[in-house]
């Protein structure tokens, strides 16, 4: 690496961030062989101790020394982390002479052999990592308290690799590009920025983590790891047992929210399908000729040469790639559809258990790997008419059943703050929150669109059950699935739902869409299905406050920010009163009977032979067969669920569990129906031996916060919609949520389910907490729930509830 390659403005180009407190990066174009755009970068990290080290140091500018003055000034530390990056090195040791220089074995004797570049000097290193003293060298006892460090020697760069501990970064020079420099060429005049050519697409999609990063994977295999393979291996395993957050490569996008247990697997998990390092070459070159071809419009042959499943491309979707580690998408790019108008006016992305003919559909499992669907769901086929443009499909829990989006063939998905995505529309949220979809699909059985949405602080809506149809929906739980929508505007939901004409829509694929009849006959009691949205006067609404709600489990800044909303709608002139669900207790434990029961049913037909890829080859016949399919194809999660459902569906248990689990289903309903001012349209009005019809009980909110200005903390009361949160605390960490036990995970959904084991619409709002929540992770989620049908009303009052609260609202 030359020092005529570098930037001769770097003052005027160089991106100067902070990653964390602690750890600043420098970031700059830089040209690989003079040809290749793949940027440059240096990292700072200020030690616990207040000393400062600087990794792969770049172009030493006066914005960077005000930098370092700002950190404390105290630089004791220049890191080589390779044998190429070092071109600075002397710059830095000149400017802070007491500073220590650390490298890989060859470097010094490197640098010595330079005469021609007045830049490289030949300053004395303090610490050389040698294979001879491999895993056992220190550096000093303030440094080494900090980091843990990988020498891999068997990369051609002599490559060092460092985990700053506090910060949980990993910091690497070229064990792993993320291509492209986006970042680092962000400065730049535009006539300078990277050109679309075809040997800078070759580079690129050799040195991409996107999607499975099948080239980079081949690259380091056939090419960078091939005089010692075993040596290499060894380093990526010990690299990938450590615990990191957030990586810092020298050469492209800085990958900030993707935990140990899905980035540096990338580098772990090779594949062997190809015979030789030139073999991969002609991969990759196909590919990138392939994406040309389809560019250029010559898709029939760019469809030879690349993936055969893929229609013939009528949009190319350019997704932003700064979000690409969040692993929200399965699959993406649009093909054509004989549903689509001639102009999309709003882009979709559809959750991967809703069927797409563009898209294969693999509910995130192995067992359905590669699966296209020979037909469209019906909701894709409504929003296509109505304008909707499908970018892609997004990652999910493996069949819905997850609450983080982390039980996924594709692995976990991150959240633009770094955290657990929520589950099981983790994906859809995600892509709503980055920017790249104005709308997303998701499925919604206890929670899976409504605990996303505040995770990510966006909007998601679960509409009355058999609003919108199931058809071509990958069933969890028939009885409790509903197709529900996540965007960043209210009004974009309640246009697509009311304005549009979704509410109206009955679809006789779909058993369980509710008939045009009595579409009609719901809607005749409701108001706002006229296709305008209503004024909302405050002054005639009732809002309710569940007692059984305020759990001791919910988080302070979650519930500060249920009564502040709770106050504001009171300042707007709403009556808020106190209410009681009694059998929320119960409806958790109710829900993980009745949905894994009718899991393990809908989940029985993928065999291998009827559905599912088959299992690994045997000699055995019938059951064994059957139970390696099924063992191979479902994750831990899904297995759990169906043994589960299995044995409350057995003769031994059935009347113990499932039975009584149908019973506190009804109870559920029944308390909702008690408190709630309209009447549920398809609940008989007489009085039953559970309760519906009922006198209104007193309801005691007497401990709730003192500072909250409710007009009366007991009643009875009859409510227009119920107010609440939408999860007890805020989105973990994605190691977190990784760590989590499924108990854990199942609370996270105490606030959702009810409503939907009720079939009642229900919205997430997100408002923001009054605390940052160790530094990110602003949201919290408000929901609000509906009587069953009063859909239209509900998104109106969501809409003006956007327009008053001012903030937290996207």
């Amino acid at each position: 690496m030359s020092s005529k390659l570098i930037p001769d403005n770097p003052a005027e180009v160089m991106v100067i961030r902070n990653i964390t407190p602690n750890i600043v990066t420098l970031s700059v174009p830089f040209k690989r062989f003079g040809r290749f755009d793949i940027g440059g970068r240096g990292t700072i990290v200020r030690l616990t101790s207040g000393s400062l080290a600087v990794f792969s140091p770049v172009a030493l500018t006066p914005d960077v020394k005000a930098k370092v003055a700002e950190m404390g000034g105290k630089l004791e530390y220049i890191v080589a982390t390779d044998i190429e990056h070092h071109i600075f090195v002397s710059d830095w040791k000149q400017e802070y002479p007491d500073a220590h220089i650390l490298g890989p074995e060859g470097l010094p004797e490197k640098r010595a052999k330079v005469h021609d570049d007045e830049r490289i000097g030949k300053e004395a290193f303090h610490t050389v990592f040698t294979t001879a003293d491999k895993g056992k060298q220190t550096v000093t006892p303030e440094f080494d308290a900090d980091f843990t460090h990988e020498f891999v020697d068997a990369h051609p760069n002599k490559e060092l690799v460092f985990l700053y501990r506090p910060d949980r970064v990993l910091i690497q020079a070229d064990m792993l590009f993320n291509l492209p420099a986006v970042e680092q060429y962000s400065r730049v005049p535009e006539e300078a920025k990277p050109k679309n050519g075809l040997l800078n697409k070759f580079f690129t999609s050799m040195n991409s983590t996107a999607g499975d990063a099948m080239g980079i994977k081949r690259f380091l295999w056939y090419a960078i790891s091939s005089k010692d393979r075993d040596g290499f291996n060894k380093s990526v395993q010990r690299i990938n047992e450590w615990d990191f957050v957030t990586i810092v490569p020298c050469h492209g996008e800085t990958m900030e929210a993707l935990g140990s247990s899905v980035c540096w697997v990338q580098l772990k998990h090779v594949y062997y399908d190809l015979i030789t390092y030139y073999g991969m070459v002609i991969f990759v070159l196909i590919n990138s000729v392939a994406q040309l071809l389809r560019q250029k419009g010559s898709w029939r042959l760019g469809l030879l040469l690349g993936r055969s499943h893929v229609a013939a491309p009528k949009h190319t979707s350019h997704l932003p790639r700064r979000t690409v580690h969040l692993n929200h998408f399965v699959s993406k790019g649009e093909a054509a559809s004989e549903a689509e108008p001639p102009q999309s006016t709003f882009t979709v992305a559809v959750k991967d258990n809703i069927a797409t003919q563009a898209h294969p559909t693999t509910c995130a499992s192995n067992i359905l790997r590669d699966y296209t669907s020979p037909y469209e769901a019906t909701v894709v086929r409504q929003l296509r008419r109505r304008g909707a443009r499908v970018v892609g499909t997004t990652n999910l829990d493996e069949f819905g059943m997850g609450t983080h989006s982390t039980h996924s063939a594709h692995g976990p998905v991150a959240s633009p703050a770094g955290r657990s995505a929520g589950g099981s529309s983790g994906g859809s949220a995600v892509a709503v929150a980055a920017g790249e979809v104005e709308v997303a699909l998701g499925t919604d059985t206890g929670g899976s669109v409504r605990l996303p949405a505040a995770y990510n602080g966006v909007v998601g809506f679960k509409p009355s059950y058999g609003m919108l149809s199931r058809y071509g929906v990958v069933p969890y739980a028939n009885s409790l699935d509903t197709v529900g929508l996540l965007a960043r505007s209210v009004e974009r939901i309640r246009d697509l739902v009311v304005g549009e004409g979704l509410w109206a829509q009955h679809d006789d694929k779909d058993p369980t869409s509710l008939s045009a009849a009595a579409r009609l006959r719901c809607a005749s009691g409701r108001t706002g299905y006229k296709g305008e949205a209503a004024k909302v006067g405050w002054e005639g609404l009732t809002f309710g406050i569940p007692l059984e709600y305020n759990i001791f489990e919910l988080d302070p800044l979650i519930r500060e920010a249920w009564e502040e909303v709770a106050a504001l709608l009171q300042s707007l002139g709403a009556n808020v009163v106190p209410v009681s669900l009694p059998t929320t207790r119960q409806a958790l434990s109710a829900y993980y009977v009745l949905a894994p029961a009718e899991a393990s049913s809908n989940l029985a037909k993928y065999d291998g032979v009827r559905y599912g890829n088959p299992g690994p080859e045997s000699e055995n016949e019938g059951g064994v067969l059957y139970s390696a399919a099924r063992g191979a194809g479902f994750g831990d999660e899904v297995k759990r669920r169906i043994l589960l459902g299995a044995y409350s569906l057995s003769s031994e248990a059935m009347d113990n569990y499932f039975v009584q689990a149908q019973k506190v289903r009804r109870l559920v309903r029944g308390d909702f129906d008690r408190v709630f001012l309209l009447d549920n349209p398809l609940v008989d009005k007489e009085p039953t031996e559970e309760g519906f019809g009922e006198e209104a009980e007193q309801a005691d909110l007497a401990d709730l916060h003192e500072d909250v200005p409710l007009l009366n903390k007991r009643g009875p009361a009859r409510v227009d919609f119920i107010l609440s949160p939408t999860a007890p605390t805020p989105a973990p960490t994605l190691d977190e949520a990784l760590s989590q036990t499924s108990l854990d995970s199942a609370t996270n959904d105490v606030f959702t389910v009810p409503a939907s084991l009720a079939g009642l619409p229900a919205i997430s709002l997100p408002v923001d907490m009054k605390e940052d929540v160790h530094g990110v992770g602003r949201f919290a989620g408000i929901q609000i729930i509906g009587q069953y049908w009063d859909d239209a009303r509900l998104l109106d009052v969501a809409v003006a509830l956007r327009g008053v609260l001012g903030r937290g609202l996207v």
